[in-house]
């Protein structure tokens, strides 16, 4: 998430600079923002967000089987179909691993896993 943050400030800098540079000609500024959106949408496909889900596996205090997911896309997320397929093989693994987990013990655990997606 940190490089899409750059990219947009990157972004606000060019086309602030752009308007300052051209004497406050939106239009140009405009076609400078659709660049700049495409950039973003490119870095979004080659993957620059997430490359790994990170999950928590635990139980709960009857100790069934519980996963937390701490980098889920969120609401309203965009995502492409070979990135659906990869977040669907990574929860995939991530659910055989919390069910292969050993839930008899006495005390509740927690495991931190990272799922490449």
């Amino acid at each position: 998430m940190d490089q899409i943050h750059k990219l947009a400030f990157g972004a606000k800098r060019q086309i602030e600079n752009y308007f300052d540079r051209n004497g406050g000609c939106l239009a140009g500024a405009l076609d400078r923002v659709e660049e700049i959106i495409e950039i973003c949408r490119k870095a979004y496909r080659e993957g620059i967000m997430e490359n790994t889900l990170k999950v928590i596996l635990t139980e709960t205090a009857d100790h069934r089987p519980l996963a937390t997911i701490q980098n889920f896309p969120g609401l309203d997320a965009d995502l492409y179909p070979d990135q659906l397929r990869r977040l669907a093989g990574a929860l995939l693994a991530a659910a055989d691993d919390c069910e292969a987990r050993d839930l008899k013990r006495k005390h509740l655990t927690m495991v931190k896993k990272a799922y490449p997606l």
